[in-house]
């Protein structure tokens, strides 16, 4: 899930900032009953180390020289990097509640640690993405009728693709639980139609994304091709490393399944 990778992403930048805060304080050697007051005359600025006596309970101030600013740096610093660690600490504690409650408390879950028998008789308030991935994959669409070559080539699903590469992808999205639709059209907002390499519908996500595989970049042609693709996706609101990703390969480089199966780990499962 993208929101929960994000709210991750800033434990882990106000964690981060936190430790530093904290070796930061470690240098200031202030009292903690100890701040700054600052006094601004047209002129010029004082200012005094102030503290409230422990003994008489009476506030006691003392003018910081010019020579002595390092002190009024000190106390301020210590009281901004106090101000920020409380926040910092309010911010975790938010993030860190919304991740428990996106992991722990998702409504599909309890709804599937029900027994059967119960499920049966609750109307779900919104389809399970299991439901709503059935309806997607069911949907009835016009199959490509460009001709495949002479030689035939298997998924292990079962279906015919068009190159060896292409069932190799095919393979590898079904190892990692990958669910996919071979050519499914593409309607475009001109009225053109897509038949894409593979459409998927990452699991527990709504979001459809597109896989393309270009296995002649070594011709001209075809890349000039290529770049028109790219671009008429673009001008529909399909993006590269957003819901749309590549795989390449020329006469003398195969593609790399290394980098396939990052991406697959990264944005598809």
């Amino acid at each position: 899930m993208k929101l929960l990778e994000t709210l991750k992403k800033e434990v882990k930048k106000y964690s981060d900032l936190d430790k530093k805060i904290k070796n930061l304080m470690k240098n200031i050697n202030i009292k903690d009953n100890e701040y700054l007051a600052v006094k601004n005359n047209n002129k010029y600025t004082q200012y005094y180390k102030c503290l409230i006596n422990p003994q008489t309970k009476e506030l006691e101030r003392v003018y910081i020289p010019k020579k002595d600013l390092s002190i009024a740096q000190e106390l301020a610093n210590k009281s901004f990097y106090n101000k920020v660690s409380k926040i910092i600490e309010e911010r975790l504690s938010l993030l860190n509640g919304l991740i428990d409650s996106y992991e722990n408390k998702n409504i599909e879950d309890f709804y599937y640690s029900l027994i059967p028998e119960r499920r049966e008789l609750i109307n779900m308030i919104v389809p399970t993405w299991d439901q709503r991935f059935e309806k997607w994959r069911n949907e009835e669409y016009q199959v490509s009728k460009f001709p495949f070559e002479s030689i035939e080539i298997y998924t292990k699903k079962g279906e015919r693709v068009r190159s060896k590469s292409e069932k190799i992808l095919g393979d590898i999205f079904t190892d990692y639980g990958v669910e996919y639709i071979y050519e499914k059209p593409l309607y475009l907002e001109n009225g053109e139609v897509i038949y894409v390499d593979f459409t998927i519908m990452p699991k527990n996500s709504d979001k459809v994304v597109y896989w393309e595989h270009f296995g002649m970049m070594d011709k001209p042609e075809y890349v000039n091709n290529f770049i028109k693709k790219i671009e008429l996706y673009a001008r529909n609101g399909i993006y590269y490393g957003e819901n749309l990703f590549f795989s390449f390969e020329s006469s003398n480089m195969t593609f790399d399944i290394k980098n396939v199966e990052r991406i697959i780990k990264k944005f598809l499962i």
